[in-house]
């Protein structure tokens, strides 16, 4: 007879656990020397706090802007008490490690960097992950507005998007979309280092 299936959205609460590690001492008897095994590494040093807990809070903080005096009255609502002061020193402390990661990215972080983006995710996260980069972003055919380019200057492509590209591009690109925003970086790109950022699929083998 078949079946009927019912999808019901349901939430599952955050959950919090603390994990113990035991590490037991032992004595030689003939030496009298004592050995333990060595404490659990943290994210931190002499750190506390696990690293799923420190990625929480920190993205909580940094991409949804939710301030940490607030998520530790959340956190005590939930029956765990961190004040805001300690959640401010751990994030000190990360930003600290993290330090040496964000030099090398931003070591190789583009001047320039252009895109033909489609529903404005591409340029929004373009925005997010080089904010400091001048973005140029190509409109070919649907009409984009300021919030599909993310603060990018555009560029209009005087061709419909059925007409196919005049040069062609040095990688897999879409003849109808990436390989035209490809003649506009070419010919209007600045000086340093420029990256393209091509959407197109490879070609199936």
């Amino acid at each position: 007879m078949g079946e009927d299936n019912t999808e019901t959205p349901e939430v599952i609460p955050r959950q919090w656990s603390v994990i113990q590690t035991v590490r037991e001492k032992f004595t030689c008897r003939d030496c009298e020397k004592i050995s333990q095994p060595p404490a659990p590494i943290h994210p931190m040093p002499r750190g506390w706090a696990g690293p799923n807990f420190l990625a929480t809070f920190i993205f909580e903080k940094f991409r949804h802007h939710l301030p940490l005096n607030r998520q530790a009255e959340r956190f005590a609502k939930e029956g765990v008490e961190i004040g805001h002061a300690t959640l401010a020193d751990q994030a000190g402390a990360c930003a600290k490690v993290l330090a040496p990661m964000h030099a090398l990215i931003r070591a190789d972080e583009p001047v320039e960097v252009w895109s033909a983006p489609g529903s404005g995710v591409l340029a929004r996260g373009l925005a997010l992950a080089w904010p400091v980069t001048r973005r140029h972003v190509v409109q070919i055919g649907r009409e984009l507005v300021p919030k599909d380019v993310a603060g990018a200057r555009m560029h209009v492509c005087p061709r419909a998007f059925g007409q196919l590209a005049i040069m062609g591009a040095p990688f897999p690109a879409d003849l109808h979309l990436d390989a035209k925003a490809w003649e506009f970086c070419v010919t209007m790109h600045g000086a340093g280092r420029v990256l393209f950022w091509n959407v197109a699929p490879l070609p199936r083998r």
